[in-house]
C-alpha cells in the first residue's frame, strides 16, 4: 500500500489507532485523501511529511480526510500508508492524547507515563524534605540547568528542520541547522553532557534530594537514565553512516576532533583521526543529521525533566523554602532584551 516516491502519489490512507471509551476496546478507523484536495501549499507541506516519515503535520489536514473502508483501497498501488503515533481517537472521532488514552485504559485517575512531562505535572505541587539543608548554591545549580535548557530551546537551532531522505541509496533531500546556530548549543549541550560539568545531572540530583514525592524522584531518574543511554547508544539510526559511533563518540567528535573547543595543541592526533575518519568515510549530509538527531533526542529528555523541576522550583520560591538564585541570567548580559519567559518567578 506504501507508494515508494512522494512525487508519484495519488492517495494518503491514514490509519487511526481508536479508543472504545465505554468498553476500552481498542480498533481501527481508516480515513483517505486525494492528496489533489489539498490546497497547493499543504500539499508541499504534507509531500515533505511523508519523504521525511514525520506524519505529525499531517494532523492540520485531519478534517479534509473522508472515513472508507479498508476493502476499498486495499489493493497493492492503491495509496500510501501511514499511522501517527502517540495520536488517539475515541469511538466518535474526538481526539486523544497519549495521557487521556492511558488514563482510559488504566483506569488510574491520574496515572505516571515515563516520558510524559504532563502525566508527572498532573499530581500538582509538591513540598520539600530536608528543607534545612538547602543552600544557596542549591537554587543556583538549579536555576543555570533551567537556563541552559531554555537557552537550547529558544535557540535558531531549536527551530530549525533536520531530516534527510533517500531514493534507493542515492540522497533525495536533506535539511539541517546551519553551522553557527549548532556551535551555539554546541555550549550548552557541553555543560549538559561533560562529565566536568554535568550540569544536567547536577540539576536532577538537586531536586531529587529535596522533592517530597516518591513518583516524581522516580520519574525524573528513569528521564536522567535515558539520557545517558542514549549517550552509550551505538549507531542510533540505523545503518545510515559506514563508521557507526555511539551518540557521545559522535558528538565529542565534532567538538574537539574538529577543534570546536580546545585548540589543535590540546587534542590527540588519534582524536582528530576519528573525526577525519568519520567525515570522509560517510557521507557528510549523513554526519550532519545524526550529529543534529542526537543533540534533539537528548533535548527531549532535557526539556521533560527542565519542565517538571521549574514547576515544583517556581513553587518553592513563591512559598519561600527556598533563596532565589544569584546567578546571571545569559539573555540579559548585553542588554534589557525582554523575555519574561527565562525567569523563574
Amino acid at each position: 500500500m506504501v507508494g515508494k516516491h512522494t512525487d508519484s502519489i495519488v492517495r494518503l490512507v491514514w490509519k487511526v489507532r481508536c479508543l472504545n471509551t465505554k468498553d476500552k476496546s481498542l480498533f481501527d478507523k481508516y480515513r483517505v485523501l486525494d492528496i489533489d484536495e489539498l490546497p497547493e501549499d499543504a500539499r508541499i507541506e504534507v509531500k515533505k511529511s511523508l519523504d521525511e516519515r514525520c506524519y505529525g503535520a499531517i494532523l492540520k489536514y485531519r478534517d479534509y480526510f473522508r472515513e472508507a473502508e479498508l476493502l476499498a483501497f486495499e489493493e497493492e498501488g492503491a495509496g500510501y500508508g501511514f499511522s501517527i503515533p502517540d495520536y488517539f481517537e475515541d469511538q466518535h472521532g474526538n481526539p486523544l492524547d497519549e495521557y487521556e488514552t492511558y488514563r482510559l485504559l488504566s483506569g488510574q485517575e491520574k496515572p505516571i507515563i515515563a516520558g510524559n512531562l504532563k502525566s508527572v505535572i498532573k499530581l500538582g505541587y509538591s513540598g520539600m524534605r530536608k528543607q534545612e539543608e538547602w543552600e544557596q548554591r542549591d537554587s543556583d545549580n538549579i536555576a543555570h540547568f533551567l537556563q541552559v535548557s531554555r537557552q537550547i530551546v529558544k535557540s535558531r537551532w531549536a527551530r530549525s528542520r533536520n531530516s534527510i531522505s533517500y531514493s534507493g541509496k542515492t540522497l533525495k533531500t536533506a535539511n539541517r541547522p546551519d553551522l553557527e546556530s549548532l556551535v551555539f548549543v554546541s555550549i550548552y549541550f557541553r555543560q549538559l553532557i561533560s562529565e566536568g560539568d554535568k550540569v544536567f545531572k547536577l540539576g536532577c540530583d538537586t531536586y531529587c534530594r529535596f522533592v517530597d514525592s516518591l513518583p516524581k524522584r522516580t520519574w525524573i531518574k528513569e528521564e536522567h537514565d535515558h539520557f545517558k543511554k542514549l549517550l552509550n547508544q551505538p549507531n542510533v539510526f540505523g545503518p545510515i553512516l559506514n563508521i557507526k559511533p555511539n551518540a557521545r563518540e559522535l558528538i565529542e567528535s565534532f567538538w574537539y576532533g574538529a577543534l570546536f573547543f580546545h585548540g589543535s595543541e590540546k587534542i590527540s592526533e588519534e582524536k582528530k583521526k576519528k573525526f577525519r575518519d568519520l567525515i570522509t568515510q560517510n557521507p557528510r549530509e549523513a554526519v550532519a543529521f545524526n550529529l543534529n538527531a542526537c543533540f534533539k533526542l537528548l533535548l527531549n529528555h532535557v526539556n521533560n525533566v527542565a519542565g517538571l523541576i521549574e514547576y515544583d522550583f517556581a513553587y518553592w520560591l513563591n512559598e519561600g523554602y527556598v533563596p532565589k538564585p544569584n546567578i546571571m541570567w545569559h539573555w540579559s548580559i548585553f542588554g534589557k532584551e525582554t523575555r519574561e519567559n527565562n525567569k523563574v518567578k
